[in-house]
């Protein structure tokens, strides 16, 4: 599994409507990429039974080999999500996630990582984010 991005202090509900939510209700959340088999075994036994058409309709795509998910640092969060999410341009230039990058072997390993802000990769093509999740650099993605 893959970490991309993090947005601390995400007061945003991913539940089955998105809506935002009381400040003292913020968590840490990551944006979590994984192989079809790890969403499987990983992530489907944790999820909110109503986020299942969700998860159902990300593992059907076949466009992008990884699937992505938000989880927040003690999985009280676990949500399918779309892949350009942390990158949309529905942002602006409020955009809350950071670029994160790391492995983690298990979703617990989320609470203990140290979540100092990270160097953004200068050239596009070094973003791994866009090499595991949608195969390459925009430019290069039909």
């Amino acid at each position: 599994m893959k970490v991309h991005f993090i947005w601390k202090n995400c007061n945003q509900s991913f539940g089955p409507t998105y809506s935002w939510l009381p400040s003292d209700w913020a968590k840490t959340v990551f944006f979590v990429s994984t192989t079809p088999e790890e969403a499987e075994g990983v992530i489907l036994p944790l999820l909110d039974p109503t986020l299942l058409e969700r998860y159902q309709w990300m593992m059907e795509d076949k466009d992008h080999p990884r699937k992505v998910f938000v989880v927040s640092r003690y999985l009280e969060i676990i949500s399918p999500i779309f892949h350009a999410y942390p990158i949309s341009g529905m942002w602006g230039s409020s955009n809350p996630w950071e670029y994160f990058y790391c492995d983690i072997q298990a979703l617990e390993d989320l609470a203990t990582l140290d979540t100092t802000p990270q160097q953004y990769p200068e050239r596009l093509e070094d973003n791994e984010y866009w090499k595991n999740c949608f195969g390459g650099p925009p430019h290069e993605v039909h």
